[in-house]
């Protein structure tokens, strides 16, 4: 099954689906800004991309005892905004900026109002859940990028998802090892032919 939202048209959910999933532990801290979350929403399992976009797997609906083992579809390539000039003292300059990670989960949610934030009405989003790729950061399409381990979870627009990439395990400079991003995009290898001048087809 799959549902779009009227709020995110290019974006494809796909089953499974937790119409009734629990986003507050039982252990609760931050009483401040939990007092916004809602306490149930919908959790969904697969993303697909529209307009011959990609279809990403989320790391819970991943089947460890399925016959692709431990292959699956929920690396991705994400897309944020960052301060250039974070680290001095320049003023507040933001970028766009590839990053790569592991797609947790998806959750559908309407936040409430927050007048203190200039949100007068409540808002439905959905976000993605993310494990970054620790040190993961460029375009892998047109530059080698590689990660040792996962890092940080964080939590971005589902629209900031841009399509799934591959990961091969290397130990050819590290003794360590580390995973290789394999970025898919146009951008990596565009087919282009020229026909040379000259050149006739004996056919």
């Amino acid at each position: 099954m799959e549902h779009v939202y009227p709020d995110y048209p290019e974006t494809v959910l796909r089953c499974p689906c937790i119409p009734g999933f629990l986003t507050q532990p039982n252990r609760r801290t931050f009483h401040q800004w939990l007092r916004s979350i809602p306490e149930w929403c919908e959790r969904w399992g697969k993303l697909r991309v529209t307009d011959g976009g990609d279809c990403v797997h989320s790391e819970s609906a991943t089947n460890a005892l399925s016959s692709y083992g431990k292959r699956d579809a929920s690396s991705t390539k994400y897309e944020y905004d960052e301060d250039k000039n974070l680290r001095n003292d320049k003023v507040t300059e933001m970028i766009k900026v590839f990053g790569y990670g592991r797609l947790d989960f998806i959750l559908a949610l309407t936040l409430p109002a927050a007048p203190e934030f200039c949100v007068d009405e409540p808002q439905f989003h959905i976000l993605a859940h993310i494990n970054e790729a620790k040190g993961a950061r460029g375009d892998a399409s047109i530059e080698p990028i590689s990660y040792t381990k996962l890092g940080q979870s964080f939590v971005l627009d589902i629209t900031s998802v841009k399509r799934v990439v591959g990961r091969m395990e290397t130990r050819g400079e590290k003794s360590g090892g580390e995973r290789v991003i394999i970025d898919r995009s146009e951008s990596l290898c565009p087919t282009v032919f020229h026909q040379e001048e000259g050149f006739e087809d004996d056919d």
